[in-house]
């Protein structure tokens, strides 16, 4: 279970499930590759460096889809428990085509928060991110787990399943989207 940003950043960065994470559907990819960040193209490594000068680098994928090239680059901000998870998505000239940016709480809008706290609890298993798009925000979208129909079988029998969900708000909180990630 994802309970800390570390641990996120930890799974994003070793079971390649960032596109499924914190990129929107559309980045399915025919090919992803995990990529030194000292092997990204020049402009790619330097349109992250600026859209966020306070990054700690950590991990590059190449995603190729219908023989287009991509890259994201993810990394931490802040530190000690102010910790939190950045993802840049560019083209392979270094053009930022979006930016996933891990919030605290205290930090999402109140409409987005009062949209997404309608419908679900939030958890210490929930986390919050502010996608942007040419420096505007163009929806939130929060990671977090909730009940599963039925009952889990086996091992733990008669508790609930759970599944992870990335739920999207729109900025000024009028359309809520559920989406399943992938267990």
């Amino acid at each position: 279970m994802l309970t800390s940003p570390r641990n996120l950043l930890g799974a994003l960065c070793l079971t390649g499930a960032g596109a499924a994470l914190v990129a929107p559907k559309s980045l399915a990819a025919d090919k992803e590759e995990t990529v030194s960040l000292d092997k990204l193209p020049a402009a790619v490594l330097a349109a992250a460096k600026k859209e966020a000068p306070s990054a700690v680098w950590k991990v590059a994928k190449r995603i190729e889809e219908d023989g287009d090239v991509s890259f994201e680059v993810s990394g931490l901000l802040g530190s000690g428990e102010k910790k939190r998870l950045i993802t840049v998505e560019l083209a392979d000239d270094g053009e930022v085509l979006q930016v996933h940016e891990m919030l605290h709480k205290a930090k999402v809008p109140a409409k987005v928060m009062e949209a997404f706290t309608k419908k679900f609890p939030w958890t210490k298993q929930t986390y919050a991110f502010e996608v942007r798009e040419d420096g505007e925000a163009v929806n939130y979208e929060f990671l977090t787990v909730r009940a599963r129909e039925g009952k889990a079988k086996g091992k733990g029998k008669g508790k609930p399943r759970e599944e992870k969900i990335t739920v999207v708000v729109s900025p000024d909180g009028s359309s809520v989207e559920v989406e399943v990630v992938d267990n």
